[in-house]
């Protein structure tokens, strides 16, 4: 990795890439996120995410990423945001959740 981490979420996609994204060392929250790719045995930096946080899931569905809730300086945060990993450009989208 790029960056050290801890309390960060790791998904998988295609069975080839590794995402990490957020958290950082000792527990302060992060926005960057990265992929490895086992072929070239590398960590390649994407676009950070909109909101910096820790303790968070992620999960991969199709070609999407997925990064669910977690904690940031503000508290506990119930924001989900998606990667689309054909359009990288665009960055992480935030979904707003409504009730």
């Amino acid at each position: 990795m790029n960056f050290n981490r801890s309390g960060h979420a790791v998904c998988t996609y295609a069975s080839r890439f590794v995402f990490a994204s957020g958290s950082g060392y000792d527990f302060a929250q992060a926005a960057t996120a990265e992929c490895f790719n086992p072929e070239t045995d590398k960590w390649t930096r994407i676009p950070d995410l909109n909101i910096a946080r820790y303790h968070h899931s992620s999960c991969s569905v199709s070609d999407t990423i997925y990064v669910f809730c977690g904690g940031n300086q503000s508290g506990y945060t119930s924001t989900i945001e998606r990667f689309d990993l054909h359009d990288q450009l665009s960055g992480w989208l935030l979904i707003h959740i409504t009730s």
